[in-house]
């Protein structure tokens, strides 16, 4: 079977296997990237400050009693 234009007919699947290919990366690419968008400022500030400041004052808070054991 020859398609409408002429030429290889694996030409024509060929091309769209790669359309579909290009257009389902494309989606998967924007999935994955918006659950990272943070729309409320107070939820970037406490990820962004708080939560390293939690850490950091556990963490001090764990080499200081160890230190006090010595």
């Amino acid at each position: 079977m020859t398609p409408v234009g002429g030429g290889h007919p694996g030409r024509t699947r060929a091309a769209r296997s790669a359309e579909t290919l290009r257009a389902s990366r494309a989606h998967q690419a924007s999935e994955s990237a918006t659950p990272f968008i943070m729309d409320t400022e107070g939820l970037r500030v406490a990820l962004n400050h708080g939560l390293p400041a939690a850490i950091y004052l556990l963490v001090g808070h764990l080499i200081a009693g160890r230190v006090r054991r010595l």
